[in-house]
């Protein structure tokens, strides 16, 4: 008996290893030949176009003298700048204003003295930067506060119609 076994041993160990074949995951791939063709131009070719003849600029003959005149389009002709005093040194164009100041005596004159009124108290403010600091105070809460609230004096003369 143990030779049986022995050699069931010996069999087991003189078989050569089996490898295992790696399986891709997911679906298989295409082979080569069955992916889309490229594209392929149509054989056809193109329409021509037609020649364009050029265009002459009109001649304008005066009844004085046998000397045509060429009439020249008006205005400047394209890529040429008008004002190079505006532009960066890096060829940009400056769209800040011509006065350095512009922009301080704007708000001096337009925002700064506006006088508005505060939609929840009714109170006018002397400029528009500070509606918000206003809106803070404990004045305007309290003045939105007594809106809502009905006034007792209106309520005690309507009652006393309604009696009479």
């Amino acid at each position: 008996m143990s030779d049986i076994i022995h050699e069931t041993e010996i069999n087991k160990t003189s078989e050569e290893p089996v490898e295992e074949i790696k399986r891709p995951r997911g679906r298989p791939r295409k082979a080569e030949e069955d992916k889309k063709p490229k594209y392929i131009p149509h054989p056809r070719p193109k329409k021509e176009k037609p020649i364009k003849e050029p265009k002459y600029r009109k001649i304008v003959f005066k009844p004085d003298s046998e000397v045509p005149f060429i009439r020249s389009k008006t205005g400047r002709r394209k890529g040429t700048i008008l004002k190079p005093e505006r532009y960066n040194e890096d060829g940009t164009y400056n769209k800040k204003p011509v006065d350095p100041e512009y922009y301080k005596k704007y708000y001096q004159q337009f925002v700064k003295h506006t006088p508005c009124t505060c939609n929840i108290c009714g109170a006018t403010i002397s400029c528009k930067d500070k509606m918000s600091r206003h809106k803070r105070t404990q004045y305007c809460r309290l003045q939105a506060e007594l809106k809502d609230v009905p006034n007792v004096v209106d309520l005690n003369q309507f009652l006393n119609d309604l009696s009479n």
